[in-house]
């Protein structure tokens, strides 16, 4: 038995066809057959006919432009539903007008040139039709049922609904308990080329690590050095920045995110989500309230892209947005002072202006990213993160040099 195209695997591959996927990559990432994927493809668009679309809004509705999609319309305009082993509509109809007279079951499928078994198989199927919508007792009238068949038939009916829901919540505990790998499988592995960049990167660092210098590292890998003054300039910006690239911590990773999408896409509640990730509910949903677009769709490479912007705090250094400050501590630095001394001297001279205070670490900084809103360290050689300067190499500065002058 094959599963269906509203499966909880088929929803998880039209759902990747919808976002914009390949035809390719939503297979491989579904782990079905491309007979699997086209077959799905065909019931969805006829799905999408039966609801009154035209040709076109069916594909565009889709997601997905086929060379097969003329055969799919001839389908649906030519085709009439029905089995090639079924007896013949107008067959069925004089069946039920015969039955209507008051006649048994056997007698009108004899009239009607059918077998008795067709005959019980077209009344039962009208009677699960019927029970969904109307009690047990309105529908044995209606068809005239015993009551040793009406009693069998229920039995059967909700044999069949159990079945029915044993197989659905299979379906779905397996969708689930794979969601992890269609993650890792929908995350972009690495190319070839990206690969080698990262190799590289990491012994260039272990050659710096073991004290070669740039140029000597470059040279021993083979790049030029302003590709390694590059990786220096990239690890000196962004080592302040970075956060951990798995989402076993405080921080949600891309693979989570992208697992978050998929358990969407199977109507998971935001519990169920929040169990499988071993996070909790209200971080699910504040994930979605934050990165859903307009539409209340969740995509997450670009929800990853965005929180990661929004950890990195792109706003201006303070030195940078005061240029007051900026200038009284670089006249500081110029009379060789340390970042420590420039700090206790704001805090005693400005009790009262927050926005002239600053913490030594935001000098040393602006010292590091020597760019518009850094420092100038042209007086200060000395100045280093232990907090020593020029002048205290030697010992300390007495309190009246330290905090007199301007």
């Amino acid at each position: 038995m094959y599963q269906q195209f509203d499966s909880p695997t088929g929803v998880r591959f039209l759902a990747l066809i919808k976002e914009g996927k390949s035809f390719r990559e939503s297979v491989r990432v579904t782990g079905i057959g491309k007979e699997t994927g086209y077959r799905w493809l065909r019931d969805e668009y006829l799905r999408f006919r039966r609801k009154g679309l035209d040709h076109g809004a069916a594909q565009t509705e889709l997601g997905f432009i086929s060379r097969n999609a003329e055969k799919w319309n001839e389908l649906f305009l030519n085709g009439t539903g029905r089995h090639h082993f079924q007896v013949d509509p107008a067959v069925e109809e004089t069946f039920w007008s015969s039955y209507s007279t008051g006649m048994s079951v056997l007698a009108v499928a004899a009239s009607a040139g059918v077998k008795h078994t067709t005959g019980y198989r077209w009344v039962y199927r009208r009677f699960i039709t019927l029970r969904s919508r109307l009690p047990l007792a309105e529908v044995v009238k209606a068809l005239r049922l015993s009551p040793g068949t009406s009693v069998r038939w229920e039995i059967q009916r909700k044999e069949e609904l159990k079945a029915e829901k044993a197989r659905l919540q299979k379906a779905e505990r397996d969708a689930i308990g794979t969601a992890r790998i269609v993650a890792e499988r929908v995350a972009a592995p690495w190319s070839p080329a990206q690969k080698r960049r990262a190799l590289r990167e990491t012994r260039y660092w272990d050659l710096v690590s073991a004290g070669s210098s740039n140029a000597e590292a470059c040279r021993m890998l083979g790049m030029s050095r302003r590709a390694g003054t590059k990786l220096r300039n990239q690890r000196a910006e962004q080592s302040h920045m970075r956060v951990p690239a798995q989402g076993s911590g405080r921080y949600l990773s891309l693979l989570e995110r992208i697992q978050i999408a998929d358990l969407l896409r199977l109507d998971c509640s935001l519990r169920r989500i929040g169990r499988e990730l071993g996070r909790c509910p209200s971080t699910i949903k504040r994930e979605l309230d934050r990165h859903r677009d307009g539409h209340g769709q969740y995509s997450p490479h670009a929800a990853d892209h965005s929180a990661s912007q929004q950890r990195r705090r792109p706003r201006d250094r303070k030195l940078k947005r005061n240029r007051r400050l900026r200038a009284i501590v670089q006249r500081k630095l110029n009379r060789h002072w340390s970042p420590e001394q420039i700090c206790g001297w704001l805090a005693l001279q400005f009790p009262f202006e927050p926005g002239l205070q600053l913490s030594p670490e935001t000098i040393y900084r602006a010292l590091l990213f020597n760019d518009d809103g850094g420092l100038d360290k042209k007086y200060c050689p000395g100045c280093a993160p232990d907090g020593k300067s020029a002048d205290t190499a030697g010992g300390p500065v007495p309190v009246t040099a330290q905090w007199s002058g301007t």
